[in-house]
């Protein structure tokens, strides 16, 4: 009988997973669980945590949801998780229990959970199947693979049946689950390969670093394997089995708990990005207004949208022009906690957008941002937060003047991704049929061969051709995604602007920022989004991607 039993049961058990409510009495092996308890107490996630992991396409209400498990008589308690609360650390601050179940072993964040409910004397007990149970899409392991970063690789240990499962499994779902090697302790297999996997020798693994590996247990017995990979260093890791309705959470809770690390650095850092940007605006006498999301933030947030991380700023040409002159001087290289880029410096003759920049320098934070140029640009960008500068210009009056104009900056836009370091054409196949991408391919093959400079410069000609105009009344912003830079927006909407509280600063939005945000197709936009798209869209491992 296990020590913390009294009487033959634990006094509060706790198990967490995302069940469903209608077909509870499939679950026996958790009915089984809670009789083992005088009191059990099940998990369940809130809405945003099961939209993040699932989507919005299940219709769910976790109080509907409580209140149906609840009348099955099983639980003494359902609670209903945030994302913070999905740690066992915090659940147990909540709820002290003496016993939890667990889903699967979910690498170095599992020994701290163990080590801290063993302290506490607290019963920490698998719920693994004995062997790997196949889950359409790949399960809950498929969330610390699309968490490695740019810089991590996959490494398999072992080659055998499990070794076959993962390749049949998970690596035929894309590029970043291919591992970059197997090791194997059978000598006979070293510096052979396997499906296209190199074999390799296990003491590889201490030439790495070990932040820059998750190796992946392939064996349904790996007791041994995983002490073996201790004595060669701190490694992440995970397994092939897990009881995927409970390591969805599990996995889970590391992935969010690092997203909020993130948005709280980021968001300082933009703030204090801002408050730079202002002063020197303010000092200069320089127009410029917050637009887009971030203006989304400031009107209904008062501060950046909670899960937003960047902040868009729209300045009229002629203010830009003044700010470049003092930035290249004021956010020089020289500094070292600002820097200013125009978007053809990115050095290496790197193109990723059109988007003048400025940018922190103290820190980087996982972004994806320039991923695209990631390799080639020579400018120290990677993984920094900056600021997005939207040029604004005149608009042609003549709408076939403008499109002419529109459609000729498209045109050199393709020509400079030329310059890019890679191109995935299969993220615009959503956007445009397989006809322009193959059109895309050719422009950008010509690109490759006509100097950066000398497109940027004919853009840039393109974009102020209406700046003659003193009586235009439309804008449009050259530096934005090129599927939109046609649209305009009247100067009205703009004005002096207004000064408003964001965070713990002030800044300058579009006196009439009603009209502007329904201009920018921001409707309704005092209403929250669906839950599956609240999370930061810079970030590495998101699914949001920019032209």
């Amino acid at each position: 009988m296990d020590s913390g039993m009294e009487n033959g049961k634990y006094k509060i058990g706790y198990c967490m997973g995302v069940f469903s409510a209608e077909h509870i009495e499939m679950y026996g092996w958790l009915k089984k669980q809670a009789k083992l308890c005088d009191k059990f107490i099940l998990g369940i996630p809130d809405e945003w945590v099961r939209a993040r992991i699932f989507g919005d396409t299940r219709p769910y209400n976790a109080e509907k949801a409580k209140i149906s498990l609840m009348n099955r008589g099983w639980f003494y308690d359902v609670v209903i998780l945030d994302a913070e609360h999905l740690s066992y650390k915090k659940i147990y601050e909540k709820l002290q229990f003496d016993v939890c179940f667990y889903g699967t072993e979910y690498g170095l964040t599992f020994e701290e959970d163990k080590l801290f409910l063993m302290e506490r004397g607290v019963s920490f007990i698998s719920l693994m199947p004995e062997k790997h149970i196949k889950i359409t899409g790949g399960g809950s392991l498929r969330l610390p693979i699309e968490d490695l970063q740019k810089n991590q690789k996959i490494i398999l240990f072992g080659t055998g049946i499990y070794f076959d499962i993962y390749i049949n499994e998970y690596a035929i779902l894309g590029e970043r689950y291919l591992p970059a090697y197997a090791i194997d302790n059978d000598s006979a297999k070293w510096n052979t390969e396997k499906n296209g996997v190199k074999i390799m020798e296990p003491s590889v693994l201490l030439k790495e670093k070990a932040e820059d590996i998750l190796v992946v247990i392939c064996s349904k017995n790996y007791g041994d394997m995983l002490k073996q990979l201790r004595g060669l260093g701190k490694f992440n890791y995970r397994t092939l089995r897990f009881a995927n309705e409970i390591s969805l959470l599990e996995e889970f809770a590391i992935t969010s708990a690092e997203e909020r690390v993130y948005l709280k650095k980021s968001h300082d850092i933009l703030v204090t990005l801002m408050d730079e940007f202002d002063k020197v605006c303010r000092e200069n006498h320089l127009h410029y207004y917050i637009i887009c999301g971030s203006l989304i933030g400031v009107i209904r947030h008062k501060d950046l949208i909670p899960w937003d991380d960047d902040i868009d700023l729209a300045m009229p040409r002629e203010d830009f022009k003044k700010l470049r002159k003092i930035a290249k001087k004021k956010w020089s290289k020289k500094n070292d906690t600002f820097m200013y880029l125009d978007y053809d410096d990115l050095g290496g003759g790197a193109f990723l957008d059109c988007m003048p920049r400025l940018f922190y320098m103290k820190e980087s934070l996982p972004t994806k941002c320039f991923d695209k140029v990631y390799g080639k640009a020579t400018a120290d960008v990677d993984n920094r937060m900056f600021l997005d500068i939207y040029v604004m210009d005149n608009a042609h009056e003549n709408e076939r003047v403008h499109m002419f104009t529109i459609n000729m900056m498209k045109g050199i836009y393709n020509l400079c991704m030329g310059h890019r370091a890679n191109i995935n054409y299969n993220e615009y196949k959503a956007i445009v049929p397989d006809s322009t991408i193959r059109l895309m391919k050719a422009i950008h093959t010509i690109g490759k061969f006509l100097p950066l400079k000398f497109l940027t410069f004919w853009y840039d000609l393109l974009a102020q051709s209406a700046n003659h105009n003193k009586r235009c009344r439309d804008y449009i912003m050259s530096s934005c995604a090129i599927r939109c830079i046609e649209l305009k927006y009247p100067k009205e909407h703009f004005g002096e602007g207004l000064r408003l509280p964001f965070a713990d600063i002030e800044v300058m939005v579009p006196s009439n920022y009603d009209e502007q945000l329904k201009a920018m197709r921001y409707n309704n936009y005092m209403e929250f989004p669906r839950m599956s798209v609240r999370k930061p869209s810079h970030y590495f491992n998101s699914d949001i991607e920019i032209w």
